[in-house]
């Protein structure tokens, strides 16, 4: 079905555009384990994570959830 490859392929490269977007620098989830300080792995929330892909990465989270229900 031309339709469903379509909206496949949509979905597909908004998902990648937004795993790209999270994993930039900038948006503060990277961190050397080299050079890790006890209080970033401390200060790590899970929650917060979540809300950052809630509201940087919606398509991303639909799916996740979808797959994860």
């Amino acid at each position: 079905n031309p339709l469903i490859g379509w909206a496949k392929d949509a979905i597909s490269a908004e998902c990648a555009r937004e795993v790209q977007e999270l994993a930039k620098v900038e948006n503060g989830s990277h961190f050397s384990a080299v050079d890790v300080k006890a209080e970033q792995i401390e200060g790590f929330k899970i929650d917060d994570m979540a809300l950052q892909i809630v509201e940087e990465a919606p398509m991303l989270w639909a799916l996740l959830d979808s797959l994860l229900s």
